[in-house]
């Protein structure tokens, strides 16, 4: 093996033991509550704030643990659940991240940060797969209505095909969730107005869409991509996208 090879091949292992290291490193504000913690590993109150002050200190692998530590003394705390997942995207595992944000909101679905997390994932998501459904380098397989990149994409994101239609669902809810929790945001009702055309609500779309604009004259014209799905509402059919978008 080369050099070079043996670098790569080492290279994670080395991240890890780093990231380890780090997270018992002592630290001037964590170490008091790591203390704590150690003289009450039941209790719950010290573990979250040492938790939340690990996050505050980028320690992301003693907050990760410290959280699942939580949860399994709270298993009902929607908070915890919430950044338990933002743990796991700082540690580079989003799919992880996916059903820790969707059990807190199982257990509170007003709770924000996990709609907005989710609702932007899925839709950031869907909209790559739509594109997808255009690409000419990678055609369908026969017999299949995906194209290739499209099926890669769910592969991916761990997202069986069967479940496309609830994936769909659950974005639109989530937005029209996130719409009844902060009225008053126009990028709520421009989300909203983007999945409501995609799963064939054209005229509320629209609605939507107007909706973000009354809120925020610049809405539109700073974002192209609601700009297209309005235009598109307006004629009154499904957005497709641009030529080389």
């Amino acid at each position: 093996m080369s050099i070079r090879g043996a670098y790569r091949c080492w290279l994670p292992i080395l991240l890890v033991v780093l990231c380890s290291c780090a997270s018992t490193m002592p630290n001037p504000r964590l170490e008091p509550l790591r203390e704590a913690a150690k003289a009450a590993p039941e209790d719950a109150d010290i573990l979250l704030e040492l938790a939340h002050a690990a996050i505050q200190e980028e320690q992301w692998m003693e907050a990760r643990s410290t959280f699942r530590k939580v949860i399994k003394l709270r298993p009902e705390d929607a908070d915890s659940w919430f950044w338990y997942g933002v743990t796991e995207t700082k540690l580079g595992h989003q799919e992880r991240a996916v059903p820790h944000w969707r059990k807190a909101i199982e257990l509170d679905s007003t709770h924000v940060g996990s709609n907005r997390t989710i609702g932007a994932l899925n839709l950031e998501r869907i909209i790559m797969f739509e594109r997808a459904a255009g690409e000419s380098m990678l055609g369908r397989r026969p017999g299949s209505e995906l194209t290739i990149v499209q099926e890669s994409l769910l592969v991916v994101w761990e997202i069986r095909i069967g479940d496309l239609l609830e994936w769909y669902q659950e974005t639109l809810d989530i937005w029209k969730r996130m719409v009844d929790l902060e009225p008053k945001e126009a990028q709520n009702w421009g989300n909203l107005g983007i999945i409501g055309n995609l799963v064939g609500d054209i005229s509320d779309s629209k609605r939507c869409l107007e909706m973000a604009q009354s809120l925020d004259p610049e809405f539109l014209p700073t974002h192209e991509l609601h700009a297209e799905f309005y235009a598109a509402s307006s004629m009154g059919v499904r957005w497709v996208p641009k030529p080389g978008s």
